[in-house]
């Protein structure tokens, strides 16, 4: 059985520079990254979101990558996130 998928979009009237800012930002993560729970908070070079639905987890970025002119920057935010066990 193939798994169902929606996509979702929506129109932000901002630059993608300030996109990628807040989307970047640990501290932003509670408002667009639902699945992480409604808070997070800072331990060292990771963010701890200790109210998931699956328990507590860490969230780490990876650094962005320098900007070049040609091509563009994706403006893909990485990271990893460690789930419980």
């Amino acid at each position: 059985m193939t798994p169902s998928t929606r996509h979702l979009s929506i129109h932000v009237d901002r630059t993608r520079d300030d996109v990628y800012a807040y989307a970047s930002n640990p501290e932003n993560l509670p408002a667009w990254a639902l699945g992480l729970g409604g808070s997070i908070e800072r331990d060292g070079d990771e963010w701890i979101a200790p109210d998931t639905p699956m328990g507590r987890v860490t969230v780490a970025f990876v650094p962005p990558k320098p900007r070049r002119l040609h091509p563009p920057p994706s403006g893909r935010v990485d990271g990893r996130r460690t789930w419980p066990a």
